[in-house]
């Protein structure tokens, strides 16, 4: 295994490099987006200008807000570059296989653990900003948090569209891969921006993708890592959710080497339907129907190379550093895979948490979905599925 500091060495570029790939990014985003509007590529055409003359110059002014503030960590606050990540557990798995649930159960698990909230993920990537969000909210809180409850309502009306495909608050935890966002790097980009072509070069199933490209990208994903533990200090056990990163497995451990693996798997016929109906759903909300399926298509390839890094690259982590769970286990049996959890990586969950873990099984068990997906609605071919995207074998089906 390579030394830490030699990885960073070989895998980092400097930040002002990165910036400016980042707006290199922009531009050609942007540029793309008024080409296929222009050529009638979109179905609501009329709809997607006037969400672009909305978002775009939004969207101007993050990326410039986020890099600003990037570059002020480094002057401010040097420390956080020396932050370790000690024995860290990392959740992935195929979207749509069981990590959100994994994740929000086990966030509540240990005063240890820590998980970035959404908000955190979204618009707070820099220390400079987390201090001052904190900060904010605070100042709100002594006032009565008239803006909490103001941006609840706000919260509540903008995310109804997905009450039944992923249920949740940007005060919850969420994948942390949105970290990459500044970089341009993270997978959602392609529902937002499907004319985007630039993305490529992360995506699984792509030709274009780049292992170059991948080991920058994780290089920064593990700066921002330091920053939130730098700001959380009383939280030492970084808890990290990423279905998205289920196909760079083959990266992940050279930055992570004592990572504790916590892989969610459940049938294809089930998570691609479901993948597909998910990002559907999105695409009416950003206008970005496009007239063809080629979105549809591109994201069946990613959703295979989930399965295929899966199956390939985790029989090879140490047997002690890894669990595999389904998503059957998991809503049928909760309490034993986190009995199983707590034995395997020496986790010690709080008396309250474990008090409630019966009651949470129960709940887990009697929890039924909302979301309604088929394979016939997508053209899936059951029999392809299952032979181009192999399960790993769980490790509750192993000790049995």
């Amino acid at each position: 295994m390579m030394p830490e500091d030699r990885l960073d060495s070989l895998t980092a570029p400097p930040l002002w490099r990165q910036a400016a790939e980042a707006l290199h990014n922009l531009l050609g985003l942007t540029a793309s987006e008024i080409s296929a509007v222009c050529r009638g590529r979109y179905q609501r055409s009329t709809y997607r200008v006037l969400w672009m003359l909305l978002t775009l110059p939004l969207l101007f002014l993050w990326q410039t807000g986020n890099w600003i503030c990037l570059f002020l960590d480094e002057l401010f606050f040097p420390a956080a570059r020396k932050v370790k990540i000690v024995k860290p557990l990392l959740i992935v798995g195929a979207p749509r296989s069981g990590t959100t649930h994994l994740h929000r159960v086990l966030a509540q698990a240990s005063d240890d653990f820590q998980s970035a909230p959404a908000w955190e993920l979204l618009f707070a990537p820099s220390i400079l900003q987390k201090k001052i969000c904190r900060g904010l909210i605070v100042i709100d809180r002594r006032f009565g948090a008239p803006f909490q409850r103001l941006f609840t309502w706000i919260e509540a009306f903008a995310l109804r569209r997905f009450a039944d495909t992923h249920p949740g608050s940007l005060r919850d935890p969420e994948e942390d891969y949105f970290y990459l966002n500044p970089l341009f790097a993270c997978t959602g980009w392609m529902i937002a921006f499907p004319a985007w072509r630039g993305l490529r070069q992360w995506m699984p199933g792509c030709a274009e993708m780049s292992d170059d490209k991948r080991r920058q990208a994780l290089h920064f994903y593990k700066r921002c890592l330091q920053k939130q533990l730098y700001v959380k200090r009383s939280q030492p056990v970084l808890l990290s959710k990423n279905a998205s990163f289920s196909s760079w497995m083959d990266l992940l451990p050279e930055f992570f080497p004592d990572a504790r693996w916590l892989v969610c798997t459940r049938s294809p016929l089930e998570t691609l339907p479901s993948m597909l109906s998910t990002a559907e759903e999105a695409q009416r909300g950003f206008f970005s129907e496009m007239e063809d399926d080629a979105l549809l298509r591109q994201l069946e390839a990613c959703m295979q190379a989930h399965y295929q890094t899966l199956f390939n690259c985790v029989p090879g982590l140490p047997a002690d550093q890894v669990v595999v769970v389904s998503q059957a286990e998991l809503k049928q049996r909760l309490p034993e895979v986190l009995g199983l959890l707590a034995a395997r990586f020496d986790l010690a969950y709080t008396a309250t948490f474990k008090a409630g873990m019966a009651s949470m099984g129960e709940v887990s068990a009697s929890h039924k979905s909302r979301h309604r997906y088929a394979l016939l609605d997508y053209g899936l071919d059951g029999v392809t599925l299952i032979a181009t995207c192999p399960e790993c074998t769980t490790t509750l089906t192993e000790i049995r």
